[in-house]
Formats: C-alpha cells, sequence, structure tokens
C-alpha cells in the first residue's frame, strides 16, 4: 500500500434466484480482508428470502482460512433453499441497514 490508502473488501450482499426447494448450494466468497477473529467468535453471515422477509443469521457453520500463505481471505458456507423455485433469497456479511435507517442517522 501507498500513501496510507486503505482496500477493504469485506462487505458483500447478493441475491440467489430460481434454486430447487430443499437444495443446498455451497457459496464461498473470496479475496476478502481477513475477518478470522469475528468468525472464530461466531459471526454468520445473514440472509432473507423474499417471503419471509426478515434477516437472519445461516445456520450452517462457516469454514474461513486463507487461500495462501498470508494471501486473500476466504469464507465458505452452505445455505439450504426451503422455499419454492423462483423466490429470491439475499445474502449479505452483515444486518444490512437500509437507506432510511442510514438517514435517520445523520
Amino acid at each position: 500500500m501507498t500513501g496510507g490508502a486503505q482496500n477493504y473488501r469485506t462487505w458483500f450482499h447478493f441475491s440467489v434466484t430460481g434454486v430447487p426447494r430443499g437444495d443446498t448450494v455451497i457459496f464461498s466468497i473470496r479475496n476478502m480482508n481477513n475477518q478470522g477473529r469475528l468468525f472464530k467468535l461466531g459471526l454468520k453471515p445473514v440472509y432473507r428470502n423474499s417471503v419471509s422477509g426478515g434477516w437472519q443469521r445461516i445456520p450452517a457453520s462457516v469454514q474461513y482460512d486463507y487461500l495462501d500463505e498470508g494471501g486473500p481471505f476466504f469464507i465458505t458456507f452452505t445455505h439450504n433453499f426451503a422455499y419454492e423455485e423462483g423466490e429470491t433469497t439475499y445474502f449479505a456479511f452483515s444486518y444490512p441497514f437500509s437507506f432510511e435507517e442510514i438517514q435517520a442517522q445523520s
């Protein structure tokens, strides 16, 4: 790094649609900053379904490590899709704030 600039790569938010009910998918998020301490203490990504609406921690365990010694950090987790095919499931590093919540804090 030069000039004191930081290159943060932690936050993620994505959605998945079209997974058949009962199927399990393995997700691997790579090239993150080291968040090993958080995951060691039990941090898990959150998810919500377009039907249920509420965010909750994924029930599965989270594996975490480095791609190479001292290299980029990654996490891997599974999710079982319990809703009908065609529903959208959203995943995020942690509980996201809505735009309205962010504006209220300003």
